[in-house]
Parts: C-alpha cells; sequence; structure tokens
C-alpha cells in the first residue's frame, strides 16, 4: 500500500536558508518557531502572488535591550 492509498502523505523537508537563520537570529527567534510556524502557522496571500505565515510566539527576555 502506498502513502497515497493509506491517506498519509510525506511532507517536504523544511530547509533554512543561511539568510533566514540569521534573521532569525536577529528577531529574537528559533529554528524551532520558524518550523513550528510553517508547520501550523495562519496563511494569507501576500503581494506578487506571494504567500506569508504568522504565528505569534511569547518573549520573556527583554527585547533588543
Amino acid at each position: 500500500m502506498t502513502e497515497s492509498e493509506t491517506g498519509r502523505e510525506r511532507a517536504k523537508p523544511i530547509r533554512l536558508s543561511r539568510h533566514a537563520r540569521e534573521n532569525a537570529l536577529y528577531r529574537g527567534s528559533t529554528e524551532e518557531e520558524i518550523l513550528e510556524t510553517i508547520r501550523t502557522g495562519f496563511w494569507e496571500a501576500a503581494q506578487d502572488e506571494r504567500w506569508e505565515c504568522r504565528k505569534n510566539f511569547a518573549y520573556r527576555e527583554e527585547w533588543n535591550g
């Protein structure tokens, strides 16, 4: 029985670019938060036929202090 026949499909692996990882540090987020957002966040249409995804996380530190 194939994955399609069982109704379960494997998700493609998510790979972050170096640019994305560097921006995550600057923005105070972790790679795990980014992956969770991609998998479970709210997706909406953005400019130029692109998509954006959002999810809020608690930040329990002083921001850029």
